[in-house]
């Protein structure tokens, strides 16, 4: 249980996600389209032709002439909200009912992830063109102003929204540069009231209640603060050793997030030590985390390749210290076998993060010379010697992966 809400505050708070009008109209339009298949846009979102019977279902009036779902805000995001909480499936050009619809109103910590999950959904795509996290923090710099005591939506208001916002930029290593500019979408320009829409978005939500002379948050609004920058990558401490800088940056998949959570460690440590700290920690970490630590070194500049020409001869880091050498022309170009070790070390990364298909699929693509056919068993074999083929199932697949990474690099 969340240490600072009571049983009673969850309870409300999970009855007020499952209840809010953004979440019941995710659930209907995911009802809708069932176990059924309708294709989608380049933009990922239900083509015309299928808007008139989404707004029926939602009982929102779409207009004749519309150039995208996208400028239904009404539309919009249930329908990123159902996408985001998994009530839907969008891939492969079409959209279907998700895993959650089938189950659809689950137990209340369920209820309260799937909706923080929809929630962030939507503020991602009305974050775009700008930073994706943007209309996030501008919400949660939102709830912290108003709290439960409320405040009105004034341009004083607004003013102390942005000082928030900087210093949830600050500790987020976040340009507001690239935040702030989400902000004048959201004012109402015929009432002057800053600030209305994304009031309005987060009432939809039932994060907000009142009307914009004095709006409060409620017990979900202050459960969302608690958890809205949940996966944000904050700048890991200067200080920590590597290993540990590199579990606190494994926890971000996006390359870019990872490089900005070890920034300031890297720029505290210099070139040198850095790569020196990385290299010594990554040879003893699983390939996931060394797949990340090498990551962060392609960051550095060249004061780092003393360091790396001393890693080379590793036996876990040893082939990935010796490709950057060949990258920056500072050593020979990789042999076969430091290949074939780097394609199964990534496939054993992939493995650990998100799966047996990813694994496979970089094995297909970091050694073009293996074929895989069928789904389960899974059959292998070098195209160069088909006589050599060995079938063996999808667990074996993982497991012998699994140990090649282990052995360490082929001398």
């Amino acid at each position: 249980m969340d240490a600072t809400f009571s049983v009673d505050d969850l309870r409300d708070a999970a009855r007020m996600a499952r209840d809010c009008p953004v979440m019941q109209g995710a659930v209907a339009l995911a009802r809708w389209i069932g176990t059924g298949h309708r294709p989608v846009t380049a933009g990922q979102v239900l083509r015309k032709a299928d808007l008139p019977g989404a707004g029926a279902v939602l009982g929102v009036d779409v207009p004749p002439k519309l150039r995208t779902m996208a400028d239904i805000p009404a539309l919009r995001r249930p329908w990123w909200a159902a996408v985001g909480a998994g009530l839907l499936r969008v891939g492969d050009g079409q959209v279907t009912g998700g895993p959650a619809l089938e189950h659809w109103p689950p137990a209340e910590a369920d209820v309260l992830s799937g909706w923080l999950a929809a929630l962030l959904a939507v503020c991602a795509a009305e974050s775009r063109p700008h930073d994706e996290d943007s209309v996030r923090l501008l919400a949660l710099a939102l709830l912290m102003v108003i709290g439960p005591n409320g405040a009105p939506l004034t341009y004083r208001t607004w003013g102390l929204v942005n000082a928030v916002l900087d210093e949830l930029c600050d500790g987020y290593d976040k340009w507001s540069g690239d935040v702030r500019p989400a902000l004048n979408r959201y004012d109402d320009l015929g009432t002057g009231t800053p600030l209305a829409g994304l009031a309005e978005l987060l009432a939809g939500f039932g994060a907000m209640d009142g009307d914009h002379d004095k709006p409060v948050v409620t017990v979900l609004g202050r459960w969302a603060v608690a958890h809205l920058a949940d996966g944000l990558s904050g700048p890991a401490d200067p200080l920590l050793p590597a290993a540990d800088m590199i579990e606190e940056v494994v926890r971000f998949g996006d390359e870019e997030q990872q490089h900005r959570a070890a920034r300031k460690w890297l720029a505290g440590c210099g070139g040198a030590r850095a790569a020196r700290e990385l290299l010594a920690a990554a040879e003893s970490l699983s390939p996931l985390r060394r797949s990340v630590a090498v990551g962060l070194l392609s960051r550095l500049d060249d004061d780092m390749l003393p360091a790396v020409r001393e890693a080379a001869a590793r036996p876990n880091v040893g082939p990935h210290a010796r490709a950057m050498l060949a990258a920056w022309d500072d050593g020979p170009q990789l042999g076969e076998a430091d290949r074939a070790w780097l394609a199964v070390e990534a496939a054993a990364a992939a493995l650990e993060e998100q799966g047996p298909d990813e694994a496979l699929s970089r094995v297909r693509e970091g050694m073009p010379g293996a074929a895989f056919h069928g789904d389960s068993p899974v059959e292998y074999w070098s195209e160069e010697d088909p006589a050599e083929s060995e079938p063996f199932d999808l667990a074996d697949v993982n497991r012998k992966l699994a140990e090649f990474a282990e052995q360490g690099s082929p001398s």
